[in-house]
C-alpha cells in the first residue's frame, strides 16, 4: 500500500522474508482489563458466622477466583465489579439486604456482590451433578485415560434428567 500508513499497518511490522506481516506488542494498542460481571456458581465468600463476629468468611478457592482477582474492579455504587453466585455460608441471609446484595472488600477494593438461593435439591442438582459431576471434569479433562491414571480425578457422569432440569 502506498502513501499514509493505517493504523493496522503500524501496528505490525514488516515481515523480514516478505509475505504476512508479523504482530508487534510494542506497537499494539494497551488495553486494560477488568471485569464487570461474573456469574458464577459459587459466592467469593460463605459467611460462617452473624455480623459483627470477627474470622467469620471463608474465601472460595479455585481456578475462577484465582483468574479473575486482578481484573476486579472496585464497586463505586454505580460501576465496578458484580459477582452473582449461590448463598451456601450458615449466615449469608444475615449480611445481605433483601435483594441479596452486600458489598464485599477485596484486595482491590469494595465489589458489588449478589447472592442467589436456590433450594437443596435445585443446589444439588445444577451444581453438584452437572457443573462439578459433569461439566468440571468433561472440561479438564485434557488425556482420555485422566481419571484411571489419576485416582482422584472425577470421571464425568452422565447428570440424571431431574439435574439437567434444576440446571
Amino acid at each position: 500500500m502506498e502513501g499514509k500508513a493505517t493504523d493496522l499497518q503500524r501496528k505490525h511490522i514488516p515481515n523480514p522474508r516478505g509475505g504476512a506481516r508479523a504482530y508487534c506488542p510494542h506497537t499494539a494498542p494497551r488495553y486494560t482489563l477488568r471485569v464487570d460481571l461474573i456469574l458464577a456458581n459459587r459466592a467469593l465468600l460463605d459467611h460462617h458466622a452473624p455480623p459483627g463476629v470477627a474470622g467469620g468468611a471463608a474465601t472460595a478457592a479455585g481456578g475462577l477466583v484465582e483468574a479473575v482477582r486482578p481484573v476486579l474492579v472496585p464497586w463505586d455504587g454505580a460501576g465496578g465489579t458484580t459477582w452473582i453466585g449461590a448463598g451456601r455460608g450458615p449466615h449469608d441471609r444475615a449480611w445481605t439486604d433483601d435483594a441479596g446484595f452486600e458489598l464485599l472488600e477485596t484486595p482491590a477494593g469494595p465489589i458489588r456482590h449478589q447472592r442467589l438461593y436456590p433450594s437443596e435439591a435445585d443446589w444439588r442438582g445444577h451444581y453438584a451433578e452437572v457443573a462439578n459431576g459433569f461439566f468440571w471434569p468433561l472440561l479438564h479433562l485434557v488425556r482420555v485415560d485422566l481419571p484411571e491414571a489419576l485416582p482422584y480425578y472425577p470421571t464425568p457422569v452422565p447428570p440424571s434428567d431431574d439435574a439437567w432440569a434444576a440446571y
